[in-house]
């Protein structure tokens, strides 16, 4: 029981570990509140160790087994309602309580009274709270999470955006000077392969795109970067490649532009996703509302740590003209407002039902208002948009006409009206990590959760997490039912399963030594180490059965088991981590996305190969001992099935 409970609570702690020190700010939030997960935690097993300690020694009778159950469900379902009536903060105190009775309960069952499962609850929950102080402790070291998550893996994605944003109503030749100084100086980089301007346009893929005459957007692309692999061969010949991340040369290109007049020019890395790492959707039906809260969403991101060019998708200021149309003049001429909308865009955008056809083609004449007509409200307001009686109707006659200022442009989603509140990340931030951070934020500034939406690569993380969790799931029960399948039994797949656990232990602290983030490519790898950990189990488990059927007792089977079976295991662990060495140095070009990949393997291989040796072996006792007590309860049954069969058939009266 020691070695097992020992491996479980093992595993438990770094998962304590991990929620204790995962806080952004953690000299702000204290030890107190940051190992709350861990103090629950050694709350709950100690409830639980003291209830089968104490069962065990006064509920042994119907009746008292009877009264713990009721305080059970009490605990459960109408206790956490009265506790958060008198202190929000003791509703927690039902769960410890709940279990407590469940323990009571349970422990009425033992024959004799038993300590054994206090002490063990102790060492539960001491070594809840060893793991949460360290957690802790190194969050505060660090000065950041010691375990991050994002969605897709970072890498050097050869790349540079420049996204160059003018003042509202800029011409597009401004907008083109301003990108021809950037071209210049993005060329002039010795890392620079070849530049791809757009003017008027700057966006799109998985971010919020912008259109307009103000917008310009640079792509730079980089020559290759060199790999770990070819500096290490220098004797050949490469093609030319450069050292610096693409991080590096974005802070340098931003220098090298410095300040331009009237100009936001903004510069980051390529992404796989496109458009700003982090991006929030700030959502509502009420149309009126949304700029408010965007731009207080806009003033709570701009002032968190690892953040940079915060800002909005949809800017006001832009200029326009109003026409509000004079319904009560409107029906006197016989109009609607759907005819004066589409006279009006016919006076701006044009009419083309007019071609002119020359040798054999055809050309669209565009007929629309000159530019100091659409920019001078008098001048337009004696337009004519229809005639009634051969008299001409201005629009001025059925409308009102404005000047006013707008915003840039009008997003909606879902049918809501929304505004994207965009920024970028500083060097050794995660985009999963940091998104959660600011969420968290956002709620506690007073941004209702239901005006928040997602956008970019965290919603794209929060969609799929679910079908990857589900792909882990359908693993781990088809690797049972195989092995179900292969062993004819149901209770050794069991005890084969219990090492996935503790290759998981080992995986979460290869990434966090390595400060690796938990990506996708990392989750195919906690896929992969359900069938991969799984063979030393089998090779102990199988092993230790050939020799119980060739007579041994289970003890010596499985001292002999252990030593015999040990070689191949070294030898196929060895074997794996070695070959996935080179995928998590990430010696190739681009592997930096396949390096989680390796790590987590290794990670997972190398603790789990260790405990397996001693957690399987004290498992496979522990379950054969259930099994007999089991085997022994059913044959007990029968017979007492099969003595009331013969008395029946020997007509004993009474039965």
């Amino acid at each position: 029981w020691l070695v097992f409970m020992a491996g479980w609570a093992f595993l438990f702690g770094v998962f304590m570990m991990i929620g204790s020190g995962s806080n952004a700010d953690p000299k702000s939030v204290g030890m107190g509140t940051a190992i709350m997960g861990a103090q629950g935690m050694a709350m709950m097993s100690i409830a639980f160790a003291l209830g089968l300690t104490v069962g065990s020694a006064v509920a042994r009778t119907k009746i008292l087994k009877i009264i713990a159950v009721i305080a059970a469900l009490f605990c459960f379902t109408q206790l956490p309602a009265i506790l958060a009536a008198i202190n929000p903060e003791m509703a927690m105190m039902a769960m410890p309580l709940g279990l407590l009775a469940i323990g009571v309960w349970l422990g009425g069952f033992f024959k004799k009274p038993m300590i054994t499962p206090l002490l063990a609850g102790l060492g539960f929950a001491a070594v809840m709270v060893f793991f949460g102080v360290a957690g802790y402790m190194l969050n505060v070291r660090k000065d950041a999470p010691i375990f991050t998550q994002s969605f897709f893996g970072g890498g050097d994605t050869g790349q540079v955006q420049v996204q160059v944003t003018m003042p509202p109503g800029s011409s597009l030749e401004r907008t083109t000077q301003v990108v021809q100084r950037v071209e210049k100086v993005a060329i002039a980089l010795p890392e620079t392969e070849y530049v791809t301007t757009q003017v008027g346009q700057f966006g799109g893929g998985f971010g919020v795109g912008n259109s307009g005459s103000q917008y310009a957007g640079l792509t730079v692309s980089l020559i290759p970067k060199e790999a770990m692999l070819e500096s290490m061969m220098f004797w050949v010949k490469h093609e030319k490649t450069r050292s610096k991340s693409s991080t590096t040369i974005v802070s340098e290109l931003q220098s090298a532009i410095g300040k331009v007049p009237d100009a936001k020019i903004v510069v980051t890395a390529g992404g796989a996703f496109g458009g700003a790492p982090i991006d929030f959707r700030i959502k509502s039906t009420n149309p009126d509302e949304v700029p408010a809260l965007a731009a207080k969403a806009m003033e709570i991101m701009a002032g968190i740590d690892g953040l940079v060019n915060v800002e909005l998708s949809s800017k006001p200021g832009k200029p326009e003209l109003l026409v509000r149309p004079n319904r009560i003049r409107m029906a006197d001429n016989d109009l609607n407002v759907s005819q004066l909308g589409g006279a009006t865009r016919t006076l701006f955008e044009g009419d083309t039902s007019a071609t002119y056809r020359e040798a054999g083609r055809e050309y669209d004449i565009r007929v629309n208002l000159s530019d100091d007509v659409r920019q001078n409200p008098a001048a337009l307001a004696s337009v004519p948009i229809t005639f009634r009686n051969s008299n001409p109707i201005f629009l001025g006659d059925v409308a009102t006409i404005e000047e006013a200022v707008g915003p840039d442009r009008v997003e909606r989603r879902d049918r809501q009206r929304q505004i994207a509140v965009q920024a970028q990340l500083l060097p050794g931030e995660v985009v999963g990590t940091k998104s959660q951070e600011i969420y968290q934020k956002l709620l506690e500034g007073g941004i209702p959760e239901e005006n928040i939406g997602f956008g970019g690569e965290f919603e794209v993380q929060t969609r799929e997490m679910v079908y990857m969790m589900s792909a882990f799931g359908l693993g781990i029960v088809l690797v049972f039912l195989v092995l179900a399948s292969l062993f004819d039994n149901i209770l050794y797949p069991f005890i084969i399963q219990l090492a996935q656990p503790q290759a998981f232990v080992g995986a979460l602290l290869a990434l966090m030594m390595t400060g690796t983030p938990m990506e996708i490519v990392g989750m195919i790898g906690f896929i992969m180490l359900i069938g991969l950990v799984g063979k030393n189990a089998i090779l102990l488990v199988d092993y230790t059965n050939t020799l119980r059927e060739q007579g041994r007792d289970r003890h010596a089977a499985l001292l002999e088991a252990g030593p015999v079976r040990l070689r191949p295991i070294m030898m196929t662990t060895l074997a794996m981590i070695l070959a996935m060495l080179p995928v998590a140095a990430a010696i190739g070009r681009g592997s930096e996305f396949r390096a989680p990949l390796g790590i987590v393997i290794i990670g997972g291989l190398s603790l789990s190969t260790l405990l397996t040796l001693f957690v399987i072996p004290a498992s496979y006792t522990l379950f054969d001992d259930l099994s007999n007590e089991i085997s022994g309860v059913m044959q007990r049954r029968r017979e007492r099935l099969d003595a009331k069969v013969k008395k029946v058939a020997e007509g004993e009266p009474g039965v």
